[in-house]
């Protein structure tokens, strides 16, 4: 009787994990430490959330989503949204909707594609950028520390 009411009780606290998004063994991009009035693909996100490639992360008006990958940091302030892929050593975000601010301190760890033009730091020092879709075919772009290199 007591190994039935002990596993019963187990079953009950188990039925709340989540169970994994992902098969095993394939490799996570990053994770989410912030989140507000953001979503993760369809669902709303919250700090904690694995992200893994061909994910989608987007902002509602007064939302702000933080992303953290391997050697770089992504922000997105309100009505913003990014499909993220793997890299060979680091992330690419495509830029679909509003703007973005990233920080790597590797080249290689951060790719911005807008507007059909790659964004990436210039070397291999810590870089702070700003990448904001304005039009169909017009960027603003802001070094704030560092360079930064703009290829069609």
């Amino acid at each position: 009787m007591c190994r039935r009411i002990l596993a019963m009780t187990l079953a009950f606290f188990l039925v709340g994990i989540p169970l994994p998004a992902r098969p095993a063994g394939i490799p996570a991009l990053g994770v989410v430490t912030q989140a507000s009035a953001a979503h993760f693909n369809a669902a709303r996100v919250s700090e904690g959330a694995t992200v893994y490639d061909g994910d989608r992360l987007s902002t509602e008006s007064e939302g702000l989503l933080q992303f953290r990958g391997t050697g770089s940091l992504l922000n997105l302030p309100g009505r913003s949204g990014v499909t993220l892929h793997r890299l060979r050593n680091g992330t690419q975000a495509h830029l679909r909707a509003g703007g973005l601010v990233f920080s790597s301190a590797r080249a290689s760890a951060m790719e911005i594609l807008a507007n059909d033009a790659f964004i990436r730091p210039a070397a291999d020092v810590p870089t702070v950028a700003q990448v904001t879709l304005v039009g169909a075919k017009e960027l603003q772009i802001s070094a704030r520390r560092a360079g930064v290199l703009l290829s069609p």
